[in-house]
Order: structure tokens, then C-alpha cells, then sequence
């Protein structure tokens, strides 16, 4: 059955999933139960149930950040294309995994598709046989849908179009995409995400449990550097520092590596592919994020020209070489599959105005006539946020 979450409303979860500690009310949100029991929790905004005449964009967020993380793009966007974030599982207000093995790109493609099919935005058909789940009585009408991923939900995001890329899927945006190829050039980030992360989340997890990241966070002090979250991704902030969301983390990153090398060996046959593809555009900061660890290989001055240079190819790779991909019907003023850009960072990517202009713009290139955003007339920020938000770490 799918439940409509109000505003304020306590959040009564199935004795299956655990109550995330947040000290503020949940958003509009639909609660999808799954089978088996398994709850995902959606943002959804102006996403009525019947057959609508825009796409839906759809939202996967950054290792570490929950649903809440697009409140701004979500709010910037509403009135003008349906949007709908959710929370993977052991994330926000969703279900924990069902097991405690680790969960691959593979294995959150599945669930997006299982998830896409229980609300009604991809067919029967497209969501391949034997059928995920039992659908709802009360459903979504499928239609046109965009998908966004934020830097490592990147890889969900390629594994799914790789594995099932249904027909209705119009665009896909990458938001500072890791290239597939990072582990097997940098063998000493290979060792560190195979490693010494997963042991970090994990004593994490446990101090989490002890109540003792809760004691750091009020003190701004923070040891994960990935949980560094806008202060407009509201709830995500409090629940970043729990235990259970850091188990989850680190679930998904003891995969990491087997996921980049699946991504890396498919992307030649998603090329050679004839079966229609989206159009994909990559939005990508000027000044990427250090590496994780010191790499020997490679300069630090020579980074982000390495890191753009393989998001190119990746870009090049998903748009057939290149060749006219992403460009506006008309010859508009949409830019390319490739979007530079030096208003967010890439933790701020999933609340940046950078990434509302771009779906604005991929939405028209589809043929769609929507309005512009509102103007923004005043904003407080720093350089490299959006207006409006600034970058905190907890």
C-alpha cells in the first residue's frame, strides 16, 4: 500500500524499521511498502496521480546524504516539473537493507527499479520478468522520467541504465560523477575504499551507537569528511551521525570497487548497444575535490585535469563519442553533455542552482515548455555554495 506522510505527523514506521532520531517534522511524503516489508521513503512535489504532460526527475543522493539533501532543487523546482527524492535503504526514513551484506551498484539499481515499478513510473514490461514486487491498487501513471545522481549514487545510476535503461527514461544527470576508472588508475584509493573506509564507518557506527558523534556534531566537530552536508539539507544533518546510516555507508562502500570495475567493463557495451539511449549530461565543479589519500602517481596540481578528463570520456562513452548528444532541439542555448561549473562544490552539488538551471534546461531540450525559477533577489553565502546555504560540517 502506499501511505501519505503529513506535515507533523509522528512517524510510525513497521516494527521492521528503525526510528531515525530528527528533532523537526518530515516533509510531505509518500511511504512506499514494498514486498518484502520494506518501507522507502519519497519526497515527492506536484507529483498528482494521474498521466501528467511533463517528465519526472528523480533524485539519488551522494554516499551519506538522504532525501532531505534536495530540498532546495526540490523547492526551486516546484510549480514548474514533478520531482520526487527518496531514501535508499538504511538512509533517512527508509527501511534498513535486509541483510547485512554488502550492496553493490548491482544491488541498488535493483532496488531503484523495484522502487520505480511499486510507484507506478516504469511498466511491467520495463521492469523485466519475473515481475520485482506486487504493485499497489493505487498507482502512478507511468510517463517521461529524468534521473539525477550525485557523485557515487552515480554508479547506481549507470549500473541501472546498463542492466534495464527502460524507454521512458528521457535524460540522466551525473552531478560530479567519480570516473569508473578511479580505482584501477589509483591503486592507493583502491586500497583505502576496500579498507580502511569501511573500518572507519564501521567504529564510527559504533560511536554513533555510544551517543558519541551526537557530543562531537554539537561541538562542530566532525571525522568523516563525507558527511559534510548544506545546512539546507535540514534533517540530514541530525541523522548523518547514527549509527544505522553508517552501517549502511559502509555497505555500500565494501562494494565500491567491484562496482567501478562493472561499470568501467559495461560502458563499451552500452556504447556498441542499438537499443535507444537518454541523453546524458555530466554537471561537473571547476575545482573537483582533492583524492581521498595522497597518490604518488599523480601530482596534486595535475588532479583536476585528470579527473575532468576522465569524466569526458565517461560523458563521450554514454553520448556515442560525443557526437551532438545533449544539445538543444533548435540549436538553443542548452550547452552540451558537458557543464562546467564554479557556483558549488562537489558536496553542495545536490542543493545548487547550477543543477535547477540544468533541469529546466534538459526538460525544454525534451520539447517541454515549462516557466523559468523565481529570481533569487537577496542571498548570504560563501564562494563555492549556492545563495543562500552554506556548507557545514558535522
Amino acid at each position: 500500500m502506499i501511505r501519505l506522510r503529513r506535515p507533523g505527523e509522528d512517524d510510525k514506521k513497521p516494527k521492521s524499521q528503525s526510528t531515525a532520531k530528527v528533532g523537526q517534522p518530515t516533509p510531505p511524503s509518500f511511504d512506499m511498502f514494498m514486498d518484502p516489508p520494506t518501507v522507502v521513503h519519497t519526497v515527492i512535489k506536484d507529483l498528482a496521480e494521474r498521466e501528467g504532460e511533463k517528465p519526472v526527475v528523480i533524485f539519488d543522493s551522494h554516499l551519506g546524504l538522504d532525501a532531505s539533501c534536495w530540498s532546495y532543487v526540490q523547492g526551486r523546482l516546484e510549480g514548474i516539473v514533478p520531482t520526487l527524492a527518496y531514501d535508499r535503504l538504511g538512509y533517512g526514513f527508509s527501511s534498513n537493507p535486509r541483510t547485512e551484506a554488502p550492496r553493490p551498484p548491482k544491488t541498488l539499481a535493483k532496488d531503484l527499479r523495484d522502487f520505480l515499478f511499486t510507484v507506478g513510473l516504469i511498466s511491467e514490461s520495463e521492469a523485466l520478468t519475473p515481475t520485482p514486487t506486487k504493485r499497489p491498487p493505487t498507482t502512478l501513471v507511468p510517463r517521461p522520467i529524468i534521473l539525477v545522481a550525485h557523485s557515487h549514487a552515480s554508479l547506481t545510476l549507470l549500473t541501472f541504465l546498463q542492466t534495464y535503461n527502460p524507454s521512458n527514461l528521457l535524460a540522466i544527470i551525473l552531478l560530479d560523477p567519480p570516473p569508473p576508472s578511479l580505482p584501477s588508475k589509483h591503486p592507493a584509493i583502491k586500497t583505502f575504499l576496500r579498507t580502511r573506509l569501511p573500518r572507519v564507518l564501521s567504529t564510527a557506527a559504533k560511536l554513533a551507537d555510544a551517543g558519541i558523534l551526537r557530543v562531537l556534531s554539537f561541538f562542530n566537530i566532525g571525522i568523516i569528511a563525507s558527511t559534510s552536508v548544506p545546512e539546507t539539507g535540514g534533517s540530514a544533518k541530525s541523522r548523518a551521525v547514527e549509527g544505522r546510516m553508517l552501517r549502511a555507508m559502509k555497505r555500500e562502500v565494501e562494494a565500491l570497487v567491484e562496482g567501478f570495475t562493472a561499470v568501467d567493463e559495461g560502458l563499451q557495451a552500452l556504447t556498441n548497444s542499438k537499443k535507444s539511449k537518454p541523453k546524458a549530461y555530466i554537471v561537473a565543479p571547476t575545482n573537483p575535490d582533492p583524492p581521498m589519500v595522497p597518490l604518488p602517481e599523480i601530482p596534486l596540481d595535475e588532479w583536476s585535469k585528470w579527473w575532468h578528463q576522465e569524466q569526458r570520456k565517461l560523458g563521450e562513452s554514454l553520448n556515442d563519442g560525443g557526437k551532438g548528444k545533449g544539445k538543444e532541439k533548435g540549436g538553443g542555448s542548452v550547452p552540451g553533455w558537458w557543464i562546467e561549473t564554479d557556483q558549488a562544490t562537489s558536496t553542495t552539488m545536490c542543493a545548487s542552482e547550477i543543477v535547477v538551471e540544468t533541469i529546466v534546461k534538459v526538460v525544454r531540450a525534451e520539447g517541454y515548455q515549462i516557466r523559468e525559477p523565481e529570481e533569487i533577489l537577496a542571498f548570504e553565502g560563501s564562494v563555492g555554495t549556492l545563495p543562500g546555504v552554506k556548507s557545514k560540517h558535522i
